[in-house]
Order: C-alpha cells, then structure tokens, then sequence
C-alpha cells in the first residue's frame, strides 16, 4: 500500500464515520459513549494568496502560526470552565488544520476517545502524505454548558457549529469533499481527570 493509498484509507474513514454517526447517534444515547464519530474539520492552511507582491522577489514566508494558550478560566473544574476548554479544544482542532500539528490535539484530549484519535490520525496521514486541508472552517455560533448537572467532575457542553465547504486534498491531488454545516448541534463530554479537562468525544444530537 502506497502513502497516497493509506492517506485515503483513514479520510474514508472519516466520511464512513460521519455518515454512520449522524444516523445513529441521537440525544438518546448514554453518556459513556464516549467514540462518537467525528463530523467537523477545521480552518484552512495559511494563504498568501493576498499578499501584495514586492519589487524584488524573494522566497515567500508562511506566517507563524502558534498554538492556542489554554485560558486561565479552562484550568478550573467548574461547568464554566469547562465551556472554556470545550472553545480552546476546538481552536486547537483549528490550529491542528493549519499546521498540521496534532500534539495539542491529543494533549487536550482523553485516552480512549475514538473520534478525537481519528480525527488526529486523518490530518497526520494527510499531512505526511503531502496533503492538505483546504476550507472547512469551523466556527462555534452556541457553546454553553445546560443547568442542573449533577456530576462535577463530567460536564456536557452544548456546542453548535458551522462550518464552510472545504476538502481534504491528498497527495496526489485526490480530493474528499466536506460538506457545509450551519448551526450543527452537538455535545461535548469534557472530563476531569488529573487536574485539567480533556475531551472524551463530540456526540451529534440530532
């Protein structure tokens, strides 16, 4: 199997994942389900598509692009502070799409949780195989944790995203498409363990 082979073996993946879990995952399910299947892809790579052009050209320099720093707030074990993971986790997803860096990623997520490895492991395969992420931004237009939860150390975060058009491009130019979304509901089980939040899955509720 080629790079370019497997590289398309794990986005497929991703799009089986996505069209199975939108049809069975419902608010029904139980909490501990904690391998829900990933639906959301990230921002583009950095362009310099609008950069003006210079008298003397030079090499063109991609613009540093750092990770998110996690907020004091998201360090505390309050539902409060958990919305604020529950936002810094996807800016890191944002991050991950642009650089191609998935250590925060994983950082910021628990062992066992299906869909963020998966996640993980697509922009790795994609990246490495000289791959890209192109559109696909993501952006949170609701993200709350609801009343009355009774376990402090499990806190459910309402989220709801949308997210452009985009496409994973593989190294040979294949392409997998990613569908817009607009105001897609979903809920975040954030986890603390260890003294700090961790994302143990995005289940789709509807």
């Amino acid at each position: 199997m080629t790079a370019g082979q497997a590289g398309r073996g794990y986005v497929g993946t991703a799009v089986l994942l996505l069209a199975v879990g939108l049809g069975a995952c419902t608010q029904d399910e139980p909490d501990t389900d904690v391998t829900a299947p990933t639906f959301f892809e990230f921002s583009p790579s950095p362009s310099s598509s609008s950069a003006a052009p210079t008298a003397s050209p030079e090499p063109s320099v991609e613009p540093t692009v750092a990770a998110p720093p996690l907020p004091e707030l998201a360090t505390q074990q309050t539902p409060e502070s958990a919305v604020a993971f529950t936002e810094w986790w996807f800016a890191t997803l944002n991050y991950a799409y642009a650089t191609g860096d998935t250590g925060p990623l994983r950082g910021g997520s628990v062992a066992g949780c299906g869909s963020c490895e998966s996640l993980a492991d697509t922009i790795d395969v994609t990246v490495s195989g000289g791959g890209e992420i192109r559109g696909g931004l993501v952006v949170l237009s609701q993200v709350f944790a609801p009343p009355g939860q009774s376990d402090p150390a499990r806190v459910e975060v309402f989220v709801a995203i949308d997210q452009a058009e985009g496409a994973f491009v593989q190294g040979d130019g294949t392409e997998v498409a990613i569908p817009a979304t607009a105001a897609r509901p979903a809920t975040m089980q954030a986890l603390w363990t260890q003294d700090k939040w961790g994302a143990a899955g995005v289940i789709p509720t509807e």
